[in-house]
């Protein structure tokens, strides 16, 4: 298999990108969990209780995951501050190796993540 490999420039990009991107998905998961967790005390049936805490850890999970991702990034981020400090003449032109794992964990992300939203967003309109 070819390890995939980008400019330090371009990375640097993308993971500024990515790191943007998290933060609305940050917001957004503070605000599921708020609206959640106002529907639980509002509604203390077994099965919205139920229901809403399999969501809330399926959103922990989602955090943690994110998280875990987002350190990722910063110290990869670390890596090339580091190497433009010791070759800052060479950082245009080295070329680096695309990380496939973290690349499939965000792609993983971002597709499961509108499903979370989805699910949560019909177990609201359900019990609203």
């Amino acid at each position: 298999m070819e390890l995939k490999k980008k400019h330090a420039t371009d990375l640097h990009h993308e993971y500024l990108e990515w790191i943007e991107k998290f933060k609305f998905y940050e917001e957004e998961m503070v605000r599921m969990r708020t609206h959640l967790s106002e529907l639980m005390a509002n509604n203390t049936a077994t099965e919205v209780q139920s229901k809403g805490e399999q969501l809330l850890n399926r959103l922990d999970i989602q955090r943690n995951h994110l998280q875990t991702i987002k350190d990722h990034l910063r110290h990869q981020e670390q890596i090339i501050a580091h190497e433009v400090k010791a070759n800052p003449t060479q950082y245009k032109h080295v070329l680096t190796p695309e990380d496939e794992v973290k690349q499939a964990e965000i792609g993983y992300f971002e597709k499961s993540f509108p499903e979370l939203r989805e699910e949560v967003r019909e177990f609201q309109s359900k019990y609203l």
